[in-house]
């Protein structure tokens, strides 16, 4: 007898248009972030609406980092969205390479 495990992947879905990289919270070091890719607009009697793939994540924040020449120092939760909105591709990348599909037969 042959089983096949497999996790499907629900898109989220909300009417108002979601940035890829939301900072939800920073905690001891620790930013939680909600990755968003593969939006997609529908448009529907209601209004338009948004459905993406969609992952919390938890990023450990550097103490600083360079932005150009200045070494910026991760104090505030302002400078924390700074160093995300500057890490964006590597912080999205994560989060899709993170994301698996399972099958077992």
């Amino acid at each position: 007898m042959s089983h096949k495990l497999e996790v499907f992947k629900m898109l989220a879905e909300s009417n108002t248009e979601p940035a890829n990289l939301y900072l939800d919270k920073v905690d001891d070091g620790k930013a939680r972030i909600l990755a968003r890719w593969n939006i997609n607009t529908i448009t529907r009697e209601e209004g338009i609406f948004y459905q993406y793939e969609e992952k919390v994540i938890i990023w450990q924040l550097p103490l600083t980092y360079q932005n150009g020449e200045t070494t910026v120092t991760i104090s505030t939760f302002s400078d924390a969205e700074a160093y995300i909105t500057a890490n964006t591709e590597e912080i999205l990348n994560f989060a899709k390479g993170s994301t698996k599909t399972f099958r077992r037969s």
